[in-house]
C-alpha cells in the first residue's frame, strides 16, 4: 500500500489532515516502521492495520486541568445557571481520560450535589482503555494541576502511580466515536457542556465546519462549547458567536 493511499483513507475517515510540512515528517517516520506490517492477505487484516497506523499517529499528550483558567470559567458559568434534573458533560477527543476525569471533579466541586454524567470519547482504542483503567503516573499532574487534586481524588498505588476514586470512575463513561459519523448517540440538545480541545488541529477545514454544525443539534440551548486557546478558527464565529472568555464559547 502507499503511504499516499493511505493518508486518503485516513483523511476520508477521521478528517486528520498530516499535509503540514512538520506533520508530515512524523507520518512518514511512523509509516517506516509499519510499512512492511500492510502485506496481510484478508481485507479485515487490512483494515484493522490502517487503523492500527493512523492510532499510532495520534498525540495522547494532556494532563489533570490543562488550561486551567477554562475551569475556572466555567465554575463562573456553573454557578449562574439555574438546577436542572442532570448534567452532562462531554470530552470529545478525551485522549487517555485525564480531560474528562478533570470535568468530573470540577462538577462535583461546582454542582453542590446536583446529578451530573461524563461522557469521554475518542476514535482511538488504546486511548480508551487507559482511559477506563484511571490510572496515571505523575506526568499527568502539572502545574496547572491544583495541589490539592492529586490527594483528594486519587489513591496511589504501590507502583507509584494513582487510581482515580471509584466513586469519581463511576461517574465517567467512555465510548468509541468518530465525529464524522452521522450520529453521535446523544438526544437532541441534551449536552450542557463539550470539551472539543486540540482536536481541530488535525482535522482539514470541511471536518471542522461539519462538526462544529452538527455539534449545535446536541448542545443545550445555552450550553457551552470549550476549545483550545490555539483553535482559533473562524469558523468558530460562524457558529458559536458570543464568547464568555477567550476559547470558551456558548450558544
Amino acid at each position: 500500500m502507499e503511504l499516499s493511499v493511505l493518508l486518503d483513507w485516513i483523511q476520508k475517515k477521521w478528517g486528520l489532515d498530516f499535509s503540514q510540512p512538520g506533520q508530515r515528517q512524523l507520518v512518514e517516520n511512523a509509516w517506516a516502521k509499519w510499512k512492511e506490517k500492510f502485506n496481510v492477505q484478508s481485507k479485515e487484516e487490512g483494515e484493522k492495520r490502517k487503523e492500527d497506523f493512523a492510532e499510532s499517529l495520534l498525540i495522547g499528550e494532556t494532563y489533570f486541568f490543562r488550561h486551567f483558567f477554562q475551569y475556572q470559567a466555567l465554575k463562573s458559568w456553573l454557578q449562574r445557571q439555574p438546577l436542572r434534573e442532570k448534567w452532562l458533560f462531554w470530552s470529545a477527543g478525551c485522549a487517555t481520560g485525564e480531560e474528562a476525569y478533570s470535568i468530573t471533579i470540577w462538577a462535583e466541586e461546582c454542582l453542590g450535589g446536583q446529578a451530573f454524567q461524563v461522557i469521554g470519547t475518542d476514535v482511538c482504542r488504546r486511548f480508551l482503555e487507559h482511559a477506563r483503567r484511571g490510572k496515571y503516573q505523575r506526568h499527568s499532574f502539572r502545574s496547572e494541576t491544583p495541589e490539592y487534586i492529586q490527594a483528594l481524588y486519587f489513591q496511589p498505588t504501590e507502583d507509584g502511580e494513582f487510581q482515580i476514586l471509584d466513586r469519581l470512575k463511576q461517574q465517567v463513561e467512555f465510548r468509541y466515536l468518530n465525529l464524522l459519523e452521522p450520529s453521535y448517540g446523544f438526544a437532541p440538545h441534551s449536552i450542557d457542556v463539550v470539551f472539543l480541545r486540540n482536536v481541530m488541529l488535525y482535522w482539514h477545514s470541511d471536518a471542522r465546519q461539519k462538526v462544529l454544525e452538527r455539534l449545535r443539534e446536541y448542545l443545550h440551548p445555552n450550553g457551552l462549547l470549550v476549545v483550545s486557546p490555539c483553535e482559533n478558527y473562524e469558523v468558530l464565529e460562524q457558529y458559536y458567536d458570543k464568547q464568555v472568555i477567550d476559547s470558551v464559547y456558548f450558544l
